[in-house]
């Protein structure tokens, strides 16, 4: 897309010379297709402008799987600990002479599902813990998905260039 591809300059540097390293979320999948957990994370596509081939494309996994029991009875972890988040989209139905995404999975939480009825839901248990965006009420705020994952994937970045400044986007990548 277009989006993309000015994704893709920017972060070779086309224009100014200045090349960046620019993160993105591989986006969600839709949450109606959990139930069909992993074959989801095959099936929802990357979405745009996740698949430019120059950014860092972050998807998420997921170590958690310890919730209330009391909140949800009769329910169990959806996805398994240290495979892909049920959330989290993959490149594997693109074209094979396309890159593979995500570049990168990082914690993003998980969602349980009642083995009976397949109802997913999303406790707060099984998320990662933020700021708030505004102080009004809540300091602390739960934060899931990609979106999550790919924050600590710029934060990892970060940390590198701060301690190796003269490293190219390229090598921090």
């Amino acid at each position: 897309t277009s989006w993309s591809g000015e994704i893709d300059q920017l972060c070779a540097g086309v224009g100014d010379g200045n090349r960046r390293l620019a993160f993105i979320s591989a986006g969600n999948a839709a949450v109606e297709h959990y139930g069909r957990y992993p074959d989801s994370n095959d099936t929802d596509p990357i979405q745009d402008p996740a698949q430019a081939w120059n950014a860092i494309t972050v998807g998420a996994s997921t170590a958690c799987v310890r919730f209330s029991q009391q909140q949800f009875p009769g329910y169990q972890p959806l996805g398994t600990p240290g495979d892909l988040s049920p959330s989290s989209t993959t490149s594997l139905s693109w074209f094979r002479d396309w890159p593979l995404k995500p570049d990168i999975v990082l914690e993003g939480g998980n969602w349980v599902i009642h083995p009976e009825t397949r109802r997913v839901m999303d406790p707060d248990d099984m998320t990662i813990l933020t700021t708030a965006h505004a102080s009004a009420g809540r300091l602390l705020v739960s934060f899931r998905d990609t979106s999550a994952a790919t924050a600590q994937a710029a934060r990892l970045a970060a940390i590198l260039q701060s301690q190796y400044p003269r490293l190219w986007p390229e090598t921090i990548r």
